[in-house]
């Protein structure tokens, strides 16, 4: 015999499984690049008011920094995990169809 099986979607294109797996890598850098960045601003956010530095801005100084930290490092990642789910759905084969299944006890 010479195929055991049916091959899966992408395994029979190998441009849909170039630019899927491209996705995958694009959406991975963004989504891991601009994380490390946030916690990043983060933890240098966080040393200062730990310590108890002048100009800290308080608790109400700190939550507003969060805020803008998931607004300009979130929305990458937000984007970054898309462009990921994204390939890693063209790699993924189609949803076989059922079998039809005897009703034996009807």
């Amino acid at each position: 015999m010479a195929g055991s099986g049916p091959a899966s979607d992408a395994t029979g294109y190998p441009v849909r499984r170039f630019f899927a797996m491209m996705l995958m890598a694009t959406g991975g850098l963004i989504a891991g690049l601009s994380g490390l960045c946030s916690a990043a601003v983060l933890v240098t956010v966080l040393v200062p008011l730990a310590v108890g530095g002048a100009g800290g801005g308080g608790l109400g100084g700190f939550i507003n920094l969060v805020g803008v930290i998931l607004v300009f490092g979130g929305v990458p990642f937000a984007i970054g995990a898309g462009l990921f789910v994204l390939g890693r759905n063209l790699l993924r084969p189609g949803t076989p169809e059922s079998p039809v299944v005897a009703k034996t006890f009807e």
